[in-house]
């Protein structure tokens, strides 16, 4: 766990858009783990996971106030919540306005039409290189359009860790691209989610509002927020 938080980005999210602006104008490459307890508690049990998370080329960021609260127990003062939605509408803005290409994939079929639709209105200048739900093709099929296509930002919404696995293949083979696992981004930017009121993201309770909308989440809130947390305080105890 300990490893884990070793290999977060420290700064800002204004030095993390920095960042990402630099590698989208340069064509570089830049793959951006969007993590919350969940992410750790899964990368725990899953190799392909702890793999990534631990790559030094992947830039992890702590997607939520869970995070950032570990990460200061655990004496990390320069940890600041940068989240995944924000950095998606970022990603979208900069590509339309630095004439770069944008790849969606994931959700359903109603997902994506919704989401074009409302992205050609707000984006004009837009360039989509193309988008696919993640039920109706093979993936194998989709790393190779991609990879083809070669576009700058590539958006996956699998949720974890499948996102993140199908990326890093990706990314690894790919000259260029700025990737990104964003789980359920695509539904709240096509308007079939509605993401918390601004008033209750500022208290950091994001996540009473996902558990309210959506009571199924509560087991998996327990399942790896509650186990998140006791996993930090005994973690401490040991290096005391």
């Amino acid at each position: 766990m300990r490893e884990y938080f070793n290999n977060i980005f420290t700064g800002t999210e204004y030095d993390f858009l920095k960042k990402i602006e630099s590698n989208l104008i340069n064509n570089n490459k830049l793959f951006i783990v969007t993590a919350n307890p969940e992410t750790f508690m899964t990368a725990k049990r899953d190799s392909e996971l702890n793999t990534i998370l631990l790559d030094q080329e992947i830039s992890v960021i702590p997607d939520g106030i869970g995070i950032v609260k570990a990460a200061k127990d655990l004496g990390y003062n320069n940890i600041h919540k940068i989240t995944g939605i924000d950095i998606t509408n970022k990603l979208i803005s900069l590509s339309a306005d630095k004439d770069k290409t944008i790849y969606f994939y994931g959700s359903t079929e109603k997902v994506q039409e919704n989401l074009i639709k409302q992205l050609t209105i707000k984006f004009p200048n837009l360039k989509i290189a193309g988008n696919k739900n993640g039920y109706d093709f093979n993936e194998e099929e989709i790393a190779e359009e991609i990879l083809k296509l070669s576009p700058d930002v590539i958006l996956a919404a699998l949720g974890v860790p499948k996102q993140e696995k199908f990326i890093y293949k990706l990314f690894k083979q790919s000259k260029k691209g700025v990737f990104i696992g964003i789980g359920g981004a695509l539904d709240i930017l096509s308007g079939e989610k509605k993401r918390a009121p601004i008033i209750i993201r500022k208290l950091n309770m994001e996540w009473i509002y996902r558990i309210t909308m959506e009571p199924k989440r509560l087991k998996r809130f327990y399942t790896n927020n509650i186990k998140f947390m006791l996993e930090i305080r005994n973690l401490k105890k040991q290096e005391k």
